[in-house]
């Protein structure tokens, strides 16, 4: 939860303490800089996650492995019963091959980050503003990072488009 509603990698999520909880403006968020980019990162302390870090004095829970913290994810959502077959890209030998697996298998710890930019984005975050966010440092970066599904894409411009129309009439 502390990934999915902060974009942070394993790597920063476990490192939160009082300390990085500041209040600008009225505004509670997480200042912190990346382990992996030495980046500086400012993300509001949305009410879920708020929840999250309140639990445990705004201290992230003592960390473990993130090959462990994966094998515990993938075994929630096994018994979750997300089993639907995908289609996925994977690099093998340089070469990029297209594989078929159960989605469980395919959840990490870093689905949580990938999650947040992509929902985040499909409610109408611009990109600029989550690139900040999540550290990337250009958006073409960012676009390519997030996994925006084509159907509910060409879906949303079509509603998109009937609006625009039935308002210029």
């Amino acid at each position: 939860l502390i990934g999915a509603y902060s974009g942070l990698r394993l790597s920063d999520f476990t490192r939160i303490k009082p300390e990085h909880i500041i209040t600008d403006q009225g505004v509670e968020m997480i200042n912190l800089y990346t382990m992996k980019t030495r980046t500086e990162v400012c993300i509001p302390l949305m009410p879920e996650l708020k929840k999250v870090l309140e639990k445990h004095n705004y201290t992230s829970p003592d960390p473990i492995s993130s090959q462990r913290m994966n094998e515990y994810i993938k075994e929630v959502c096994k018994k979750a019963k997300i089993k639907r077959n995908v289609v996925h890209k994977y690099s093998k030998g340089g070469k990029v091959n297209e594989g078929h697996s159960p989605l469980w298998t395919l959840i990490s710890t870093h689905t949580a980050r990938r999650s947040f930019a992509t929902n985040f984005y499909e409610i109408g975050i611009p990109a600029a503003m989550l690139k900040e966010i999540t550290g990337h440092s250009t958006e073409r970066q960012f676009f390519e990072y997030i996994n925006i599904d084509k159907k509910k894409a060409a879906r949303n411009m079509a509603s998109m488009v009937a609006e625009i129309m039935k308002n210029r009439k």
